[in-house]
């Protein structure tokens, strides 16, 4: 027989932090750093430092740090609260903790316990809606992945996905890597759609559209603070074709029941490139007498 989780009136509230302007902080937020307790934090330096510069006092509070290289071992000492009752408020650096941030690695952990807990969010600023209201780019409907892919082949990948869903599709991308993937960024899709935000809410904030640009290297202080991509796919592309899995299976059978020569071949592999059925025989003659 299963066992049911334990009831508790433990909560555990995530905190939206403010992305670089304190004058972002909602008066949930405050009332919570000022009179919370329990603390759990992907940083404890910056979180101290962070109410330090709001004059908040730490006396009386618990403060732990919890990131997503934690050990489950580590998620204790807020189910341990839980349990109890108490209520832990949990942040990231800025921002959203789920948000390419550590609190869904948090809650899955925290759901697999027997400890049966409220969860609820008092939410701030993102980067995300943000620098999608920044861009001018079409809002609806907008999909965010994350980083930027560092491979060529994750970049590629990402291509032929976003081919299949229009709409404005958002990244974030680290100072260092930033005009690598710009160039690459240039040189793969159509630079009129493309949008680069920096230092959201902060005195150096910057909106580059990339059109105005002859070269990333013209992007002033491109390479410094938190950066976030935006590309508009308006539709499906032109240049590239999808097919669903019926009709690929549907294709590779017939192959199979054919001759299963390089003739047929050909006609299986022009139908899923530009190709023509004689190009593609040509590449398959020469690719045999390559190998001979």
């Amino acid at each position: 027989m299963e066992k049911s989780a334990a009831k508790t009136s433990g909560k555990l509230i995530f905190l939206g932090l403010p992305i670089g302007n304190l004058g972002d902080c909602t008066q949930r937020l405050m009332d919570s750093l000022k009179h919370g307790k329990n603390f759990a934090v992907e940083d404890t330096r910056s979180f101290l430092d962070f109410l330090q510069k709001l004059e908040i006092s730490k006396e009386g509070k618990q403060i732990t740090s919890w990131h997503d290289q934690s050990e489950r071992d580590r998620s204790q000492w807020i189910l341990t609260r839980l349990e109890s009752g108490e209520t832990v408020y949990f942040a990231s650096e800025a921002g959203s903790p789920s948000v390419s941030d550590p609190g869904y690695d948090l809650v899955n952990i925290l759901r697999s316990s027997q400890v049966d807990f409220e969860l609820d969010s008092y939410p701030g600023p993102t980067s995300v809606i943000h620098a999608l209201e920044l861009s001018e780019l079409p809002p609806i409907p907008f999909h965010f992945h994350g980083f930027f892919p560092r491979q060529n082949s994750g970049k590629e990948s990402l291509t032929r996905e976003m081919g299949r869903a229009p709409g404005t599709h958002i990244f974030f991308e680290s100072p260092h890597r930033i005009v690598a993937s710009l160039n690459w960024i240039r040189e793969h899709w159509n630079r009129e759609q493309v949008v680069v935000v920096r230092e959201l809410t902060k005195k150096f904030q910057s909106v580059y559209k990339l059109k105005h640009f002859e070269k990333v290297e013209e992007l002033e202080n491109i390479e410094r603070g938190e950066l976030v991509i935006l590309y508009h796919v308006g539709g499906e592309s032109k240049d590239e074709k999808y097919y669903s899995s019926k009709e690929l299976k549907g294709w590779a059978e017939d192959f199979f029941q054919s001759k299963k020569d390089k003739k047929s071949m050909a006609q299986l592999l022009a139908l899923l490139t530009s190709d023509t059925p004689k190009e593609c025989y040509r590449k398959l003659v020469t690719s045999g007498e390559d190998q001979s």
